[in-house]
């Protein structure tokens, strides 16, 4: 099994107002369209950078559930820390 991370750069449009992640259903339908994700809902979501990603979620638990590819991230990301 391979397992690769690949550097996406993505653009965001800072005019659309930042979703609401406190609301019960937050916004996800939408398209991808050259590395930009345009959710039907008009906003945007704040982008990261990993390395404060991970100090923001430092000894936090986090759930994933999905499907294999899911699976895949978890075991990548397991690897990057353990060996």
């Amino acid at each position: 099994m391979a397992v690769g991370q690949m550097k996406v750069i993505i653009s965001v449009d800072a005019n659309k107002p930042v979703c609401d992640t406190t609301a019960a259903t937050p916004p996800v339908s939408g398209y991808v369209s050259q590395g930009n994700l345009n959710l039907d809902a008009g906003c945007r979501y704040n982008l990261y950078e990993a390395s404060h990603a991970t100090n923001c979620l430092q000894g936090s638990w986090i759930m994933m559930t999905g499907s294999s590819n899911t699976l895949l991230e978890l075991l990548a990301r397991w690897l990057r820390i353990f060996f």
